[in-house]
């Protein structure tokens, strides 16, 4: 997830939170985890592409959602199996990234078909 939540601000990684649970009275204070020294226009690359991933590649349907993500899905199937583990990484909202997450699902589909549910549901989390 760090290196998902790299490319989507540009080279910084943020040190990273797990929220169980959020208050009124919560307060992120971001701390700089990592900071890289590629170019701008590098990871800009790698977000475009993210980002036309969704629109017009394997993880379409995230463009039906109200805000808009970056992402990348992919497969890798199993040694003397039809079976498959599937992945996917990826970003919201995009021109402004404040989440960022990694799916590995063994035993999935191909593709993002048993990926993206799991995201649309990521994405309704009020934080």
């Amino acid at each position: 997830m760090n290196l998902t939540s790299n490319i989507a601000n540009g080279g910084i990684t943020y040190t990273p939170h797990l929220v169980i649970r959020s208050t009124k009275d919560f307060q992120y204070k971001p701390n700089i985890y990592i900071s890289t020294n590629i170019s701008k226009s590098a990871y800009e690359q790698v977000r475009s592409s993210m980002r036309d991933s969704v629109i017009y590649g394997t993880s379409k349907k995230l463009s039906k959602l109200p805000m808009e993500f970056g992402g990348k899905t992919g497969s890798a199937q199993q040694s003397g199996s039809a079976k498959a583990t599937s992945f996917s990484i990826g970003f919201w909202p995009y021109t402004d990234p404040s989440y960022s997450f990694a799916i590995f699902l063994e035993e999935g589909s191909f593709g993002s078909s048993s990926l993206d549910p799991i995201v649309e549901t990521l994405s309704t989390i009020k934080l």
